[in-house]
């Protein structure tokens, strides 16, 4: 279950913990839904990857190994976070960010 379909229970959870611990929704969270969870959770806190790939530094690619993944995570590149999406989430979040 990705964090949009579970808005509702997520902000019955924030409500019920009252501050004394964080409920941090995840799952599916980008820039496309980051705004209609924050709105409708009221949560001050997100969890992300913000995930981008890089080639890898790797000299030798034999051709005979089958990529695994699809061609962005394939053995050929590195995972790594992106901080442009990272701006950018955090600017989406704050947007409806109750004080």
């Amino acid at each position: 279950m990705k964090a949009l379909e579970g808005v509702d229970l997520i902000a019955k959870l924030i409500q019920k913990a009252n501050g004394r611990i964080a409920i941090m929704p995840g799952s599916g969270v980008n820039e496309s839904a980051v705004e209609e969870i924050v709105r409708k959770t009221g949560t001050k806190e997100i969890h992300f990857s913000a995930t981008a790939f890089r080639d890898s530094a790797m000299e030798y690619k034999n051709p005979h190994i089958v990529g695994m993944g699809d061609e962005q995570g394939s053995e050929f590149k590195l995972r790594t976070v992106d901080p442009e999406r990272v701006r950018k989430m955090r600017t989406l979040a704050e947007k409806h960010e109750k004080k």
